[in-house]
């Protein structure tokens, strides 16, 4: 049943009553045929599901909706358990150095997210007994790097909370169901949306949990942005986009904007290391405020400024943003690039001496060191290229 009351039809008639009946059946009919649905189809393999006596693991509940926003199961997958491996426990992650959490991160991106999951499970040891955890949304909402949508999840999965999620899956489905006209990513949209989600709602609060995760595997292995499955969909019954023979068409695409484009040169700086044959590499870290506050990135140039004689650029690729794109062009000393790919001759060639460009000094690391550490997942893949070719 849906939380939603229908009114008493005293008070309609005629044409308005014709009119809202369907929406009223659509409300009402909505969260029991995806909780059938959920019953039968929903996903159950994934790790942060697992239950110790009937009940979830808060922190693996938590530890999992943080990852989840805005990277797919698929890829979060591996990492929760590498995370959860590493920091078993909330104490263990809220006195584990930010490095370290963000080492285990690397390469999962947004790493804000690691942030604040950290300074959350910082203060929540502060506030919470061992086995305490917040049981409302309001609560959870205050934590750092939670919004509206996670802290409802955390609530409605781990408290029966009788709260609405919106994330991406879930507007795009609810979208289709009611065709809505605002475009995606706009605030109209969302308050639209959230009106819609909270009124699908079960009366049953014990039945949150499974009807939470049947709405979010709805999203994301049925409604589907490009190729949405209508046959198997258990609400498709009432989704005016299936009606319409429209479903591609929603929700409505934001306006065309183009995404600007930064330039930075990353300069490869090397020296012999203290051990026979081995080459250090100098990265650099970022500061605290930024898009990779705190992680370790190659030393950059403005692409303005004139490269000094005896370096060459190797290579040039491009990093995209959510709101920019970053293009890159990396420099090396040419003895170094000519040296690349020739066993023998690189350490013979590596010593490209201080390097005046006005950046602070590099730390030097092996680069089977800095894999271990914080680094964005582009300098990640530059390293993995550049230990290729040191080896070939």
């Amino acid at each position: 049943m849906c939380c939603l009351r229908p009114p008493r039809a005293a008070f309609y008639s005629g044409p308005a009553l014709k009119l809202l009946l369907p929406r009223l059946s659509a409300l009402m009919t909505f969260a029991s045929d995806l909780l059938a649905w959920g019953r039968l189809h929903g996903r159950r393999d994934m790790p942060w599901q697992q239950t110790t006596h009937g009940a979830l693991n808060v922190y693996w509940v938590w530890v999992s909706e943080v990852m989840l926003q805005q990277t797919q199961v698929q890829t979060v997958h591996p990492y929760f358990l590498a995370f959860i491996r590493r920091f078993p426990t909330r104490r263990g992650l809220a006195e584990a150095p930010l490095e370290e959490v963000l080492a285990a991160w690397s390469g999962l991106g947004y790493y804000r997210r690691a942030r604040n999951l950290h300074a959350a499970a910082r203060q929540l040891e502060l506030e919470c007994s061992q086995n305490d955890w917040p049981s409302t949304r309001d609560a959870w909402q205050a934590l750092p790097g939670l919004g509206r949508s996670t802290a409802a999840a955390i609530v409605a999965s781990c408290f029966n909370q009788r709260e609405a999620i919106l994330d991406g899956n879930v507007k795009r489905v609810l979208a289709r169901q009611v065709c809505a006209e605002q475009p995606w990513g706009s605030a109209a949209l969302d308050r639209f949306l959230w009106d819609e989600s909270q009124a699908r709602l079960p009366e049953q609060a014990d039945a949150m949990p499974l009807y939470t995760q049947s709405l979010m595997d709805l999203g994301a292995t049925v409604c589907l942005p490009r190729r949405p499955d209508c046959g198997p969909c258990p609400v498709s019954a009432h989704c005016q986009a299936f009606q319409r023979k429209a479903s591609l068409e929603f929700p409505r695409p934001r306006p065309a904007k183009a995404r600007p484009v930064r330039q930075t040169r990353w300069l490869v700086i090397v020296q012999p290391g203290p051990r026979t044959g081995e080459l250090r590499l100098g990265l650099q870290k970022q500061p605290e405020q930024g898009v990779w506050a705190g992680l370790w990135s190659f030393p950059s140039l403005d692409p303005s400024a004139s490269m000094p004689e005896g370096w060459a650029e190797w290579e040039r690729f491009h990093h995209d943003f959510s709101h920019f794109r970053l293009a890159v062009s990396l420099w090396m000393p040419k003895p170094l690039l000519n040296a690349l790919g020739q066993a023998g001759s690189v350490l013979s060639a590596q010593d490209s001496g201080p390097v005046a460009f006005g950046c602070s000094p590099p730390t030097f690391k092996t680069i089977t060191d800095w894999l271990e550490q914080g680094i964005p997942s582009p300098v990640r893949q530059v390293l993995l290229r550049l230990a290729k070719s040191l080896q070939t």
